[in-house]
C-alpha cells in the first residue's frame, strides 16, 4: 500500500546498508549463505522492493563459485582407467542419494551443476573395470554394505537398454530371414559386463536383487513400454 512505502524504503536503506561490503557490518558469504538457504533458486523474495537487491547480492558471487569448480563440469565424462586417484577423483564425487556433485560452500552454482547426473554415474558403469570408481564417487564401502537406490536405478536402465538391443537385433534377424537367433559380440559383451557389475554390488550388498528384478518387471510388464533411457 502506498501509506506503506516509506516504511518500505527505509527497510531497503537499512539492508542496503547492511549488504555493503565496505560497511564491514557482516561477512558477506553470511548474508549469501541466508538468502541462498530461504530463497535457492533466487524466487519467491519475500517483496518486489527486494528482489533486485537479493539478486544482485547473490550474482555477485558468480565469480565465486566459477572460481571453485570445475567450468563445464557436467559435460565432461572421466576416462575411468585414469582417474582413479583420490585428487582426480574429487571432480566426480555425487551424492549417493540424489546424484548431485558435491560441492563446496552455499554460492549462485550453475544450475547443471546442482541437478542430478545420471548420465554421468551410467558412463561410467557402463565401462569395464569401473566398480571401485563407481563406490568412490558414491562414497560406498564394501565393508558397511549400505544399499544405494541411485546405483540399482542406473543399474536397471543398463539392463533395460541391453534387452532393448538385443530385442531389435533379433526382430532385424527374423526379418531379414538369415535364420540367425544370436547376438551381436557387442551385445553379448553388454550382458556379460552387466551380469559382473550386478554380481559385485548385489555381493557387496550394495544394490538389492529382488528390487533390481521388481523394477525390471514393472519397467517391461505387459501394457507399459520400455522406459526412453537411452
Amino acid at each position: 500500500m502506498p501509506s506503506q512505502l516509506p516504511q518500505l524504503n527505509a527497510v531497503v536503506r537499512l539492508l542496503q546498508y547492511i549488504f555493503d561490503r565496505n560497511t564491514c557490518l557482516l561477512p558477506a558469504y553470511f548474508i549469501v549463505n541466508e538468502i541462498l538457504k530461504n530463497y535457492p533458486e533466487k524466487r519467491q523474495f519475500p517483496h518486489w522492493k527486494l528482489s533486485q537487491l537479493l539478486s544482485d547480492f547473490v550474482d555477485g558471487f558468480q565469480p565465486i563459485a566459477q572460481m571453485v569448480t570445475v567450468i563445464g563440469r557436467s559435460r565432461m565424462l572421466p576416462v575411468v582407467e585414469h582417474s582413479h586417484s583420490g585428487h582426480s577423483l574429487l571432480s566426480w564425487k555425487l551424492d549417493p542419494l540424489t546424484l548431485r556433485f558435491v560441492v563446496k560452500g552455499n554460492l549462485p552454482y550453475d544450475k547443471e551443476l546442482m541437478i542430478p547426473q545420471d548420465r554421468l554415474l551410467r558412463f561410467i558403469l557402463e565401462q569395464p573395470y569401473s566398480r571401485d570408481m563407481v563406490c568412490a564417487i558414491l562414497g560406498l564401502q564394501k565393508q558397511l554394505k549400505i544399499r544405494c537406490t541411485t546405483l540399482e536405478d542406473r543399474l536397471v536402465e543398463l539392463v533395460i537398454v541391453a534387452m532393448e538391443k538385443t530385442e531389435a537385433e533379433m526382430n532385424q534377424a527374423n526379418d531379414t530371414l538369415s535364420g540367425c537367433d544370436e547376438i551381436s559380440a557387442a551385445t553379448l559383451w553388454l550382458w556379460q559386463h552387466l551380469s559382473t557389475q550386478l554380481i559385485f554390488f548385489v555381493l557387496f550388498q550394495l544394490a538389492s536383487f529382488p528390487h533390481i528384478v521388481m523394477s525390471i518387471h514393472n519397467k517391461v510388464r505387459p501394457g507399459k513400454f520400455f522406459s526412453s533411457v537411452a
